[in-house]
């Protein structure tokens, strides 16, 4: 087909258009997949951190009980738990860990920290710490943006006024390879559960600066897979289309020369798909054609004969019917002629009617002249017997002539 501007779209490059429509389709869909991907990512660590912390808050809960069942004293329950949930560690690496903190507010107190010594019973307020980016009572709550500069523990606080407790998030440098910490801040999601009993806060969190990286690095996979698959997919085409392409432009050729009336032509039936049988559909339409075109061609040879035939057979009916018209006139003279001789036997009839009156007259005047009249009476009875014969001659010659 063409477009509007004339430009060719054939089988190929409509193929190869749609390969690249395709392709782009995909592209598409793996930007989408990573959005989501990452959403997903995410939610499973939330959850991850959801259920690591109700753990934790599960030890702590036992030795609570510990201590109301009089076991043991409430700062020995409280110590006991705190060396518990320290050394409590999570993950595919271990590297996961708790920390406790006081639920007082505006800024709580840490208790315990398991990598950080050193903050252990100081008040959270240094500036360091103004980089919360969020937080949730509920996994289910609508997040509330506090633009990175809310204390982290105060959203911890926040968030885990829930009684299953929220999520936060903020940005944290990650432990060095060497000991301290990198220079960079990285996004980190946590979770925290407020244990009201003794005003304690259990908090954790995960970096998630990676969770964009393995949606990227499964998406890519995928979009590598897919474009292999579709690269191959492309060949198969090309492949198909190159024998279509010669399949068709056979056909054109074919086509080309019947257009310039030459039947002689054969299709080049190279494949026993659609376009073989289209191709064979159109040599037996071609053959069909010849065969009816030769039996025209053999009616008009047969008409042509018989209208030389028609043409002779007219010629011969044209000189017959001048004979036939020579006849006729030829009669019709001969009929005039015998006319003419009874016309003329009349005449002769009359007369020798006339000459008999007058010897009937004469025959008591004179003997002598009987002699005579029987001379005459003699020759007039030959007239009579000749005029006999003429009249006979002539009916017969009238008869014929109205036969023919």
């Amino acid at each position: 087909m063409r477009s509007r501007q004339g430009f060719k779209l054939d089988i190929r490059r409509s193929l190869l258009l749609l390969s690249a429509l395709f392709i782009l389709g995909m592209i598409g869909i793996t930007l989408l997949n990573v959005s989501r991907l990452q959403s997903s990512i995410l939610t499973e660590r939330e959850f991850m951190l959801r259920n690591a912390t109700q753990t934790a808050e599960g030890v702590i809960q036992y030795y609570y009980q510990q201590a109301q069942a009089g076991k043991l004293t409430t700062q020995q329950a409280q110590t006991q738990a705190m060396a518990a949930v320290k050394d409590m560690r999570y993950g595919a690496k271990k590297d996961g860990y708790f920390w406790i903190t006081t639920d007082t507010t505006p800024v709580p107190t840490m208790l315990m920290h398991p990598t950080v010594p050193a903050l252990i019973g100081k008040v959270l307020d240094l500036p360091k710490f103004d980089n919360a980016t969020g937080y949730r009572p509920g996994l289910e709550a609508k997040p509330v943006d506090t633009d990175g500069k809310m204390n982290l523990y105060t959203a911890q606080n926040l968030a885990a006024k829930n009684p299953d407790g929220g999520i936060f998030e903020y940005r944290f440098p990650k432990p060095g390879a060497g000991g301290g910490a990198t220079q960079e801040a990285f996004p980190k999601v946590a979770y925290a559960i407020n244990f009201a009993p003794w005003h304690w806060v259990i908090g954790t969190g995960v970096y998630v600066d990676d969770v964009s990286a393995a949606a990227w690095a499964y998406s890519t996979q995928g979009l590598i897979i897919s474009v292999i698959g579709i690269a191959l997919l492309v060949a198969l085409a090309l492949f198909i289309t190159r024998r279509t392409n010669a399949s068709m432009r056979n056909a054109f050729a074919v086509f080309a020369r019947l257009e310039q009336g030459d039947l002689t032509v054969r299709m080049d039936r190279r494949s026993n798909d659609e376009i073989g049988q289209v191709m064979a559909s159109a040599q037996k339409m071609i053959d069909r054609f010849t065969q009816t075109i030769g039996s025209v061609r053999s009616s008009a040879e047969q008409l042509l004969s018989a209208s030389t035939q028609v043409s002779a057979t007219s010629q011969s009916l044209s000189q017959s019917s001048s004979e036939q018209a020579a006849s006729v006139e030829e009669t019709s003279a001969t009929v005039e002629q015998a006319a003419a001789s009874i016309r003329q036997n009349a005449d002769n009839a009359s007369a020798a009617d006339a000459l008999a009156q007058q010897v009937l007259q004469h025959a008591d005047s004179s003997k002598s002249a009987v002699g005579q009249a029987s001379t005459a009476m003699q020759t007039i009875a030959d007239r009579i017997s000749l005029i006999d014969d003429i009249a006979y001659q002539t009916n017969m010659l009238a008869l014929n002539a109205a036969i023919e």
